[in-house]
């Protein structure tokens, strides 16, 4: 006889549909973890050691991309006269890191990748997703 009461212990519908939904975009997202920079600082990047992949929609950092933007903003134009920022990603970092800032992506891997141009300049600069600190600057 099946009774019309959920069991004591069993986990409703609406949890099990939620973590289904977790479950189910997370997995569409992990399709498209491949972050491709510029050619230049990508392969300086990649010269370098450091590594980056799309971060989870599931992180949430401290810093908001448009904190990230401004401070991006700054080392723009701290570095070229009349530079734009082309794309913001929220990316995890793997690899050696910044020594000279004491920046460890073993421990802070979460960052924002800002790229950025003047036209015949590209850059990349990497703004820390926990404290907004700026992390790295290159161009080429």
């Amino acid at each position: 006889m099946i009774s019309a009461e959920p069991l004591a212990g069993r986990p409703s519908r609406r949890i099990i549909a939620a973590v289904a939904v977790l479950v189910v975009a997370q997995a569409v997202t992990a399709c498209d973890q491949a972050f491709v920079i510029a050619p230049p600082i990508g392969e300086a990047m990649e010269r370098g050691g450091l590594h980056f992949e799309r971060a989870s929609f599931l992180d949430i950092p401290p810093v908001t991309q448009e904190a990230a933007a401004m401070t991006a903003r700054e080392t723009v134009d701290g570095n070229v006269d009349d530079g734009w920022l082309t794309r913001i990603t929220l990316v995890t970092v793997t690899g050696p890191g910044n020594p000279r800032l004491e920046w460890e992506p073993a421990r802070d891997p979460l960052v924002y990748a800002v790229e950025w141009s003047d036209g015949p300049t590209v850059g990349l600069t990497l703004i820390s997703a926990r404290t907004g600190e700026v992390l790295l600057v290159t161009a080429y």
